[in-house]
Formats: structure tokens, C-alpha cells, sequence
């Protein structure tokens, strides 16, 4: 589903590239693989870690997507400063909702955003491994090796080894993409 496009149109760029709203989508796709790996006693909130991804990159609204690596310190402080015109387009039944995840997500301080924080690291990676054009695109840009992003995945992940054990065999993927 993450590469239909809907009502029968097409992209008209050549590169896959995936909108946040797939992003999302796969993230959903990811919880319910990896959560029952990680949190087999049911311990966390599903409801609230569905919250987390849903809300967590509603910044980019206004500030559209920047690649992680490429973000810089100005960037950062946009992404605040355009918060309060999200929040002021919000109607208020729903802002209570949109605000306490997306800061829950920014603060990283509970299982299901820390959680949520390592799906959203490793989603693109995921992406990456059935995309060889933007693969080579996005690793053509990047001023990092393909090692040094999968070891950022890994520290992403650190809490959860049940997600660090699928990181290895993604990288051969995408390695593998990049050679074609």
C-alpha cells in the first residue's frame, strides 16, 4: 500500500520518494512487527504509541521534511517557531491530543516514545532497501558512509535489541543496491 498511489494517478518523478504520510504508514507497519518482539508482557500503551507516530513529525506541516543528518540548528528552531501557528490552526477538541504527543515524542522520556523514536530512525532504512534509485541518491548526498548510518541506527535502537538484530541484514540490502 506504502507504493500505491491513489485514485489510479502517477508520480511524475523517476525517484521513489516517500511522503511523511507514508513514512507514518510504514512506521504503523513497523510497531506491529517489532512491539509484540519488544514488549511481549504488554506493557506499554499501543494506543498511546500509535499517538506518538501519529503526531511526531506534525512540525513538518510548515517546515516540510528534512533528512535528519542534513537538519541544522536554525532548522531546529524554525520547526519550533511554526508549532504555535500549527497549534493555533488546531481546533481546540483535538489540540490537547496533537500537543501532549508531540512533546511526549520531542522529551523521549518514556517507554513508547523511546519506542517510537527507534521506529521512526529505522523506517527510512526500511524504505531504502526496496528503493536502489533513492538509496544511491539520498547516500550520494549524505557526507557519511553507509557503516556510520547504520551505526546511528543501531545507537537509535540501543534499547531494543530485538530492532538492532534486523538493522545488520538491512544495510546488506541496501549495500547490495548501492552496487547495482
Amino acid at each position: 500500500l506504502k507504493k500505491v498511489i491513489r485514485y489510479g494517478r502517477s508520480r511524475i518523478n523517476e525517484n521513489d520518494t516517500e511522503s511523511v504520510g507514508e513514512h507514518i504508514f510504514g512506521m504503523f507497519i513497523l510497531i506491529n512487527h517489532f512491539l509484540p518482539l519488544v514488549d511481549p508482557e504488554k506493557k506499554m500503551n499501543k494506543e498511546k504509541i500509535y499517538e506518538l507516530a501519529l503526531f511526531h513529525d506534525i512540525d513538518e506541516i510548515e517546515t516540510g521534511d528534512i533528512i535528519r543528518y542534513e537538519k541544522t540548528d536554525k532548522d531546529r528552531g524554525e520547526a519550533k517557531t511554526t508549532l504555535a501557528k500549527i497549534f493555533q490552526n488546531t481546533p481546540d477538541n483535538f489540540l490537547f491530543l496533537m500537543k501532549n504527543n508531540y512533546f511526549e515524542y520531542e522529551e523521549n522520556n518514556t517507554p513508547e516514545a523511546k519506542f517510537v523514536s527507534a521506529i521512526d530512525k529505522i523506517e527510512p532504512m526500511f524504505h531504502l532497501c526496496f528503493d536502489p534509485k533513492g538509496a544511491k541518491s539520498i547516500f550520494s548526498r549524505l557526507n557519511m558512509t553507509v557503516d556510520e548510518i547504520k551505526e546511528d541506527k543501531k545507537e537509535s535502537s540501543k534499547d531494543f535489541y530485538q530492532i538492532i538484530e534486523y538493522i545488520e541484514p538491512a544495510f546488506d540490502i541496501i549495500k547490495s543496491n548501492l552496487n547495482k
